[in-house]
């Protein structure tokens, strides 16, 4: 069974948190499907591998990278 992968980022902080994605072995590019900061929704922006990414005071963020069927 193939399915997309998910990374759930969670910021309990009362401040801004920068987390790292993780290397391009992980994937290459993550797509944004659910951040609690953004009250009109996610605006499903891609964010490559290894670059920072900025989750706001006590929200998450959910990623998802497209599975590797093929791979």
């Amino acid at each position: 069974m193939v399915d997309d992968s998910f990374l759930l980022l969670l910021n309990g902080h009362w401040e801004p948190v920068d987390f790292r994605l993780p290397e391009p072995a992980y994937g290459e590019r993550w797509t944004t499907v659910l951040d609690t900061a953004e009250p009109q929704g996610a605006d499903e922006a891609e964010h490559k591998a290894g670059t920072e990414m900025t989750v706001e005071a006590r929200s998450l963020v959910l990623l998802s990278r497209p599975s590797r069927a093929g791979a």
